[in-house]
């Protein structure tokens, strides 16, 4: 047997298979190196956005302590004495030790006591030099504005110093000033220790002067290599980084926004150029900020590699399973080739009796129809005779309780005539016979609002004009007894909705009694009207009664349900809301309720508003509503 001819299943199936497990691994290893590149990226951002943020704040925290040296030195009788006579070496006898003692505690590099015209009296930190006229920033910028000033300023190294100078007044008159400052290098080694990355300085070359930076490098005992770079000057690096890797970090603009990747020393580093600002606000060098990637890199291949031959190992078996599944498909179709050639015989043989089943089993079927049929018409026989007997029964209980009414009316009203039990009694039987009343009612309205007869005119109507007759007929019944005030906002509002204005009002007048009997006693019925979406007008019917537990709300349009059993002495028999439901919905419109606890109840009901070519075909004569 031939296991991998064009025509086997083997073929057609292990191949296309092998092609897509591989294909999956390879966008795999695709998407999951670019994600972890990414998250590599975005990890080393966050490195050097929080190294900007402590480097900012450390800067901070140095001009704080600075002002604070500075605010105890202004008031020294001693220094201010010193400016005043311009005697250099008792001033320098008294400050020296201060000045060491500044250096010790707070790492102050530099300590200047200068003239009012900005010439050196005396630099305690190097006493041998004086007399030339201090030109930085800081010390025109507290000339000119007769304040302290304070910042980061490039130094002839190559070096940044953060200096506070400070003008000293006597008798409102300018006596000198006094400077302090210190060499931030230590800020940049603080960083690199506690944040693990490596930090290089590179300035421009056009802000120094190559003989002083050289000189000074030399009395420092450092190397000097003016010519290392092209533009820049590397003046601190926490790193020996590469020629070639310093000049693309300073000049790649890609290293300026976004990190970069750089190999040397057997190390993966991502890098970044930052600017370097002083206090004026310009541009004075470069911050490069690398950060070693190497054991992040390499796990992440490492991750690659074991899911990539966890994939591989997998694929292996899954192309096993396969090739053993489509061999053993292949003899079962062979099998069931033959069987299908045995079985043709039999089948030819069975398709005869097969047709005389199936013309027994449709007569079978027709029987069974017309029974259906014939149950269906039993059924709605059934409902109509249900629905007339309703009716009829209504209708016949309808007389005697008229009557009943009547002579209890007539007791009730010969007050002069009748004792204290009787007036008693015929109250009752006024109650009785009214609850009794609004039973058939609701059953004469459980009849006439079967759906399957029910016929409804849907029209634009009023709903302004509607809302108001059935308040006035509210007001002027039950409303009263209960001295229930009825307050209708929608009087205003000339929105026309599509319904039937019968039903409708059978409705609204069902909500307004329901509002009106379970509320207190001088209570208070609010209804209102909203344009909801899609078209529809909301109406509202607020009341202050006892309000409907949360967890029998899913039972109030249900037929026959009471769930106001503290209110038992109130008529109906549970068919009011559930004969509303039937209505609203009928007229393609929803019904339903707001209740919390005690706070009353609010009833609503969304009914479709009339469109203007409705309007325009049924009420020609209100087109100047839509004006």
């Amino acid at each position: 047997m031939i296991y991998f001819s064009d025509n086997t299943i083997k073929a057609r199936l292990l191949l296309p298979l092998s092609l897509l497990l591989i294909s999956f691994l390879l966008i795999f290893i695709y998407i999951f190196s670019n994600e972890e590149q990414s998250h590599i990226n975005e990890d080393f951002m966050h490195s050097v956005k929080a190294a900007q943020l402590n480097y900012n704040s450390a800067l901070i925290a140095d001009t704080h302590k600075l002002s604070a040296a500075m605010e105890y030195l202004q008031n020294d009788e001693k220094l201010r004495n010193g400016l005043i006579t311009g005697n250099r070496e008792d001033t320098l006898q008294y400050a020296a030790p201060i000045f060491e003692n500044l250096r010790a505690k707070f790492l102050i590099t530099h300590f200047y006591l200068l003239t009012p015209e900005r010439k050196v009296l005396l630099r305690v930190h190097e006493p041998d030099r004086h007399s030339d006229i201090i030109n930085r920033y800081t010390a025109i910028q507290a000339e000119q504005t007769g304040l302290a000033a304070s910042g980061i300023e490039l130094g002839t190294l190559g070096t940044f110093t953060l200096r506070v100078v400070y003008p000293i007044y006597a008798s409102s008159k300018l006596i000198g000033y006094l400077e302090l400052g210190e060499e931030i290098e230590h800020i940049i080694s603080n960083l690199t220790r506690s944040m693990g990355i490596e930090l290089a300085i590179a300035i421009n070359k056009q802000l120094l002067s190559r003989r002083d930076w050289e000189q000074g490098i030399k009395m420092l005992g450092k190397q000097t290599d003016w010519d290392h770079l092209s533009s820049f000057v590397e003046t601190y690096s926490s790193i020996n980084v590469p020629l070639k890797t310093l000049t693309d970090i300073l000049h790649d603009p890609s290293s300026q926004h976004d990190g970069t990747m750089h190999d040397f020393d057997n190390k993966h580093y991502f890098a970044i150029s930052q600017p370097l600002i002083d206090i004026r606000q310009h541009e004075v060098g470069r911050l490069l900020i690398l950060r070693n990637m190497t054991e992040r890199i390499a796990g992440n291949q490492q991750a690659i590699l074991n899911i990539s031959l966890l994939a591989f190992t997998l694929g292996f078996f899954v192309l096993i399973f396969f090739y053993f599944l489509a061999d053993r498909i292949e003899h079962r179709l062979e099998s069931s080739r033959k069987k299908l050639i045995d079985e043709a015989e039999t089948r030819e043989r069975l398709q005869q009796a097969h047709i005389i089943e199936l013309e027994t089993s449709q007569t079978q079927l027709l029987e069974a129809q017309n029974q259906i049929i014939q149950a269906r018409d039993i059924a709605e026989s059934a409902n109509r005779a249900k629905s007339e007997f309703l009716s009829g029964m209504s209708h016949e209980l309808r007389t005697p309780l008229n009557i009943i009414l009547g002579y209890a009316q007539i007791l009730e009203i010969q007050a002069d005539q009748k004792t204290a039990s009787q007036d008693e009694t015929a109250k009752h039987i006024l109650t009785a016979g009214y609850q009794m009343l609004d039973m058939v009612n609701e059953l004469l309205d459980l009849t006439s609002t079967d759906l399957s007869q029910l016929q409804l005119n849907i029209q634009p109507c009023s709903i302004t004009d509607l809302i108001t007759s059935c308040v006035d007929q509210i007001t002027t019944s039950m409303a009263q007894q209960k001295n229930i005030f009825i307050e209708n906002k929608i009087t205003d509002n000339n929105f026309l909705v599509l319904a039937d204005q019968q039903r409708l009002r059978q409705t609204l007048i069902n909500l307004l009694n329901n509002a009106v009997k379970y509320n207190k006693e001088n209570g208070r019925v609010t209804i209102n009207s909203i344009i909801e979406n899609e078209g529809k007008l909301k109406v509202t019917v607020i009341d202050t009664g006892c309000g409907i537990a949360e967890d029998k709300l899913s039972l109030l349009f249900t037929p026959f349900e009471r769930i106001d059993q503290k209110h038992g002495s109130i008529s109906g028999i549970g068919l009011g809301l559930y004969i509303a439901k039937q209505l609203v919905e009928a007229m393609d419109g929803s019904i339903g309720v707001n209740a919390k606890g005690e706070e009353g109840c609010t009833f609503w009901i969304e009914i479709p508003m009339a469109e203007v070519t409705q309007l325009e075909n049924q009420l020609p004569n209100i087109k100047y509503l839509m004006q």
